[in-house]
């Protein structure tokens, strides 16, 4: 959500906890249609924002390019100082870029493919990955398998060329399994922890 000097700024009526409630909201709403016209619960956060713009009424304040604009450089923000890198992972992945390996970036993600590259340049790793892939571009998703169905389609190799590796069982692990790849599963439990009660706590929140 964009934080008390933003508020002001484009005058929004809403303290920032409404506005995460709002945001929950219309998150669900994108996935909804877009499932309803054959995609997965998934959105793009062009949408999302665009959205956020009708629903806070700012026409007359501030022009929607802006603010869309401003949003996704508060989430860029926002994500580069919650994020920690895997020095594990990232060590591993360094290796096998050493080895000539083809490194793929394959993310459930909400935000646009150059957002997520910035993510990785801002960690000083956007240059160990060939390509990135991310579901809300596509609007479809590792947990269904249909994003690693179009990866494994664009990138023109077999399943059992690919292993991937992640922390989401499903995701990561059981669909990449189901699909013919080889994987492996990061354990990660307390951060996935932290991020199940950080996200009951908000989604269960009223204004």
């Amino acid at each position: 959500a964009p934080d008390f000097f933003d508020i002001l700024r484009f005058h929004i009526p809403l303290g920032v906890e409404e506005l995460y409630l709002t945001r929950n909201r219309l998150e669900a709403s994108l996935c909804a249609e877009n499932e309803k016209n054959g995609y997965d619960l998934e959105f793009r956060y062009q949408d999302l924002a665009v959205e956020m713009y009708k629903s806070l009424g700012l026409e007359d304040s501030v022009a929607c390019d802006f603010f869309c604009r401003r949003a996704m450089e508060i989430e860029l923000g926002i994500e580069c100082r919650v994020q920690i890198p895997c020095e594990d992972v990232i060590s591993e992945i360094k290796r096998l870029k050493g080895q000539g390996k083809r490194i793929i970036c394959i993310s459930d993600f909400y935000t646009p493919v150059q957002f997520l590259r910035a993510l990785l340049e801002h960690h000083n790793i956007e240059g160990l990955f060939d390509e990135v892939y991310v579901s809300s571009e596509l609007l479809v998703t590792k947990r269904s398998g249909r994003l690693y169905d179009y990866v494994l389609e664009q990138m023109n190799v077999s399943p059992d060329k690919i292993c991937m590796a992640g922390d989401n069982k499903v995701s990561d692990y059981e669909m990449p399994v189901r699909k013919g790849m080889s994987a492996f599963h990061l354990e990660r439990e307390s951060f996935q922890k932290n991020y199940r009660e950080f996200k009951m706590k908000h989604e269960t929140s009223s204004p």
